[in-house]
């Protein structure tokens, strides 16, 4: 069944719109057709989306009060590497749960 194009159907909730019904797919080696509308993986994928701006965003705070926490304390550079390494540290550990949850979503 490598190589061979498969029709999917994704029930009867599309029956209202006949043209929206079936995918079309291209079957290789390993692949895994699910069963469910296309409208859940854009869902998934403004999802994953997200985790890069969180990611910029923790470390763009993290630079800010490293920086302010200098200004007031007297500390430079110390506090402002000490609050960017927190803020990479929170960013990557939110990549890493969105990971893990896509990666349990995913298996069947």
């Amino acid at each position: 069944m490598t190589g061979e194009w498969l029709r999917v159907s994704y029930g009867p909730a599309w029956a209202a719109r006949p043209e929206a019904r079936c995918k079309t797919a291209l079957i290789s080696e390993g692949s895994a057709i699910t069963n469910r509308p296309p409208h859940r993986d854009r869902i998934a994928a403004f999802g994953l989306a997200s985790v890069g701006i969180e990611l910029a965003a923790s470390i763009g705070i993290g630079y800010w009060v490293g920086s302010w926490m200098d200004e007031r304390y007297d500390t430079a550079p110390w506090l402002l590497v000490v609050w960017v390494l927190i803020g990479v540290t929170a960013g990557f550990r939110s990549l890493f749960r969105a990971a893990k949850k896509a990666m349990k979503e995913d298996q069947p």
